[in-house]
């Protein structure tokens, strides 16, 4: 029985629990997985980052991060430049609209109302509206943004980070993912398999049979962590027990 208990008490633990979570109630995810960025024609003055710059940081993040998710059929683009938003005044919704649908509108902004804190160095999101989704990543631009002492990794990672959100993830309670929910004092060269799970979740690969993949997890809306993880140990509890029967109904007919 010690054996039997062993063995299934190691298919207990490894059981995945998901912490990766939606960034809307809504569940908000745009309809084609290609997605295109379009970058916004404003320099960041006190980043440092020309426009330019800022399309080779989006084709950076995607390349070093979510395009390397292997079970998801996300393809990430650059739809050029084009029109400026209004870099002081535009939240992340009014960005969002000056692109298209299935656009992710990237740029610099100095809003004071979205940075009132220089320890928020970009944001994102992604809003849908009659069947139109539309994604937006801003970056912190205003006097006291600290976007311009950052490392490249560091940079690159951070605006993965918001990408991550703009393609309707939200934060991840898994310290090891790149959607973890402070980046404070960590640099992250790859995604993790929460953050794979989750990409893939939103974006299945078309490739898995029955289209299945990425959408077997259970949803985590940032509180059923603890649930999911009580729901594993029920079950791997019920798979001792039903183990443990059969381990002694062999016995008994060996004695018998």
């Amino acid at each position: 029985m010690k054996k039997y208990f062993i063995s299934t008490l190691a298919l207990l633990l490894s059981f995945n629990v998901n912490a990766w979570t939606l960034g809307t109630s809504n569940g908000f995810k745009f309809n084609s997985s290609k997605v295109n960025f379009k970058i916004a024609g404003n320099d960041c003055s006190h980043a440092g980052l020309t426009s330019s710059a800022i399309e080779t940081l989006s084709n950076d993040s995607n390349t070093t991060y979510w395009g390397t998710a292997p079970t998801t059929s996300l393809e990430l683009s650059s739809g050029g430049v084009q029109s400026s938003i209004n870099t002081s005044a535009d939240d992340l919704t009014a960005a969002a609209l000056k692109g298209s649908d299935n656009t992710i509108v990237v740029g610099c902004s100095s809003n004071a109302t979205l940075f009132s804190s220089a320890s928020t160095l970009a944001v994102g999101g992604i809003a849908c509206n009659s069947g139109i989704c539309q994604g937006a990543v801003l970056l912190n631009d205003t006097a006291s943004t600290s976007l311009a002492t950052l490392s490249r990794e560091k940079l690159i990672a951070t605006f993965a980070h918001e990408l991550g959100h703009a393609l309707g993830l939200g934060h991840s309670s898994a310290i090891s993912s790149l959607m973890y929910y402070s980046a404070s004092g960590k640099v992250f060269t790859s995604l993790s398999q929460d953050d794979i799970d989750g990409i893939s979740y939103l974006y299945p690969s078309e490739k898995k049979l029955g289209g299945l993949a990425g959408a077997c997890g259970t949803i985590d809306t940032g509180s059923n962590s603890k649930n999911n993880f009580i729901g594993s140990l029920l079950v791997g509890f019920a798979l001792i027990i039903a183990i443990g029967k059969l381990f002694n109904n062999r016995k008994q007919n060996q004695n018998t």
